[in-house]
């Protein structure tokens, strides 16, 4: 920024360049390339945050099948400060009534158990923050569980799965698909491999030649469900003309893959060779 000033000795007309530390320089720097990264994800329209693998199955340990529903659906409202807003470009914190609409909640008090269950467990925190020159109180969800791709944060993110947000809305949206459908597919995260997101023992492996699949009745074993019940929810979890998994026989086994417009490990958005398999047949 410049400014014009007169030369008191000679009247000349001089300009006068506002300088700024080189700390300044940096948070004006780091605030230019956080935008520019999300303007790109807006123009994608394919926003997604990144669950850690590890964490989710410690929630997997901690809440009932709906209630990991409910968590997997309210991380898909994180903006990129954790802080939960009803549409990505809100300015304002969602609100509890927000919350009863995107759960698909009917009642309050159910609505304020489900939250301090998750402040108990420590999955969201609820606080006091000041907006344009308001007091508004907040949710966030914890981000070692889950966080918005940020080029500021630097965090790893081998041990992590991407989830494409507006999709799993979408999922949610359906009219037969009910909050457990989602604490499933919130199960699974944990076990999805990073080469063909089939779902492994030992999703980590760099060796794809070392992967260890998993079937129906390993993944019973996982869940706690009985097989008859994944067997179902592995058939029958579809959304806008797809599905949520593929069985894909291996011998004598059957094993499953996840679509990759939901969970993926990999970087960018999924080539359609990667997902053109889960597109249902409607002849």
């Amino acid at each position: 920024m410049s400014r014009e000033y007169i030369d008191r000795e000679t009247g000349e007309i001089k300009e006068f360049t506002q300088t700024r530390t080189k700390e300044q320089q940096e948070v004006i720097e780091n605030e230019k390339r956080k935008k520019a990264y999300r303007d790109a994800q807006g123009a994608e329209k394919h926003p997604f945050y990144f669950a850690k693998m590890e964490k989710a199955k410690e929630a997997d340990n901690m809440l009932s099948m709906k209630d990991k529903g409910y968590f997997a659906v309210i991380q898909c409202y994180i903006s990129y400060d954790n802080m939960l807003k009803k549409e990505n470009d809100s300015k304002l914190p969602m609100t509890r009534k927000d919350l009863l609409e995107v759960l698909k909640i009917k009642k309050y008090d159910t609505v304020s158990s489900l939250i301090n269950k998750f402040k108990k467990h420590g999955l969201i925190e609820e606080k006091k923050i000041d907006l344009y020159g308001k007091q508004y109180k907040a949710l966030f969800v914890n981000d070692e569980y889950c966080f918005r791709k940020d080029v500021n944060k630097g965090k790893s993110t081998k041990k992590t799965a991407k989830v494409f947000m507006n999709n799993v809305k979408e999922l949610y949206a359906e009219d037969k698909i009910k909050p457990a459908d989602l604490g499933f597919v919130y199960s699974i995260i944990p076990l999805v491999n990073y080469h063909h997101n089939l779902l492994t023992a030992n999703p980590y492996e760099p060796d794809a030649s070392k992967d260890q699949y998993l079937t129906v009745n390993d993944i019973t074993e996982v869940t706690g469900l009985h097989s008859k019940e994944v067997a179902k929810k592995v058939s029958s979890l579809r959304w806008n003309g797809m599905s949520v998994f593929v069985r894909i026989k291996r011998g004598r086994e059957t094993i499953i893959k996840v679509n990759p417009l939901i969970v993926y490990r990999q970087e960018g958005y999924p080539p359609f060779n990667m997902y053109a398999e889960f597109i249902i047949n409607k002849k």
